[in-house]
């Protein structure tokens, strides 16, 4: 569970108004670090420092505007800017469903694949990592995916880049095949939960199940990256690319990837 203490005021900063607040886990009293805060109408976005503080801004002073918080291992909550007054404390629950779909609403984004973070450790030796989704009826196009990895020194310089590949699944046992959507996109690697919004690139999800692969680009001189997704040991098997090779090889473990889907 979380616990949101929010300090409401609209500070101007030029034309912008503001709005601050602390995150907290409700049954441990510990602040929650790198929590991702949206406002879902004007879609801006903001993340918790790692001391659970926040800070979002908004052009349009917020209007009938709504929060939205995410965090992995923890359920998405949405609270109307308008009934934000004064000092607020709001509880969210903490997931305790592994593999299972959280539904926000009905007609609204859904976010598959999420877990919780104990015992993951980041796989290695692999040039990429997949994981495989199944998404209901009326839920067609995807809106953005979450990862947790290990960093190194390369991600001390803030920028890297990373092939994200979508490919269809005819079933829920067999390998990946045939791209829906790749793109290269530079992403902020100084945290080790690494968010990606793809709802610009409206990637409409043909299949009832789909595919989410990651991939670290090679740097300049060609020498391989490993994306080191964090994954757990698992009964159920994914589909990796280990360095060398070009066929799709078969992994018992859970990787630490959550697809959002509309």
């Amino acid at each position: 569970m979380l616990v949101l203490f929010l300090l409401w005021g609209k500070v101007g900063v030029g034309q912008f108004s503001t709005l601050r607040g602390i995150i907290s886990d409700k049954k441990t009293g510990q602040v929650i670090p790198y929590v991702t805060v949206n406002l879902t109408v004007e879609r801006v976005y903001s993340r918790a420092d790692d001391a659970g503080a926040f800070k979002i801004y908004s052009l349009k002073h917020f209007g009938n505007d709504t929060l939205l918080f995410t965090s992995i291992g923890y359920l998405p909550f949405k609270v109307p800017v308008k009934d934000i007054t004064g000092e607020v404390k709001i509880a969210l629950t903490e997931s305790v469903n592994q593999l299972k779909e959280v539904t926000i609403g009905r007609g609204s984004e859904m976010i598959l694949g999420k877990f919780k973070r104990p015992g993951y450790k980041p796989f290695e030796g692999a040039s990429m990592m997949t994981r495989r989704f199944r998404k209901e009826d009326g839920y067609s196009y995807l809106q953005s995916i979450s990862l947790l990895r290990k960093t190194d020194k390369l991600s001390g310089k803030g920028k890297a880049q990373f092939r994200i590949s979508v490919y269809n699944s005819e079933s829920d046992s067999g390998a990946p095949d045939g791209i829906v959507y790749e793109q290269i996109l530079i992403a902020d690697t100084k945290e080790s939960e690494l968010f990606i919004d793809l709802r610009k690139y409206h990637i409409l999800l043909p299949t009832d199940f789909f595919f989410v692969s990651v991939e670290r680009v090679s740097t300049a001189d060609g020498k391989p990256l490993d994306p080191k997704v964090n994954t757990l040991k698992d009964r159920q098997h994914s589909w990796v690319k280990k360095f060398g090779s070009m066929e799709w090889q078969r992994i018992y473990h859970k990787p630490a990837i959550t697809a959002t889907v509309l």
